[in-house]
């Protein structure tokens, strides 16, 4: 799944999703990396939901070849 990254706007993929605890119980968090390679959020999952957008089929590609490496 790719969202926006919260930095530059490009496409950002999640790599991990985890939970957390917290004083008010576990959150789930997420793992993502920007398509540049530059950034690397984890923010809440739900605040995710707010940066979807989807990736071009070089985007998918450069990904999977991330991923192979």
């Amino acid at each position: 799944m790719y969202v926006r990254c919260p930095q530059c706007a490009q496409p950002a993929e999640i790599l991990d999703r985890f939970t957390l605890g917290s004083t008010d119980g576990p959150l789930e968090h997420v793992k993502l990396q920007c398509s540049s390679g530059k950034h690397w959020y984890t923010p809440l999952s739900d605040d995710v939901e707010l940066m979807h957008t989807s990736p071009s089929a070089e985007q998918l590609k450069a990904g999977q070849a991330r991923r192979a490496a």
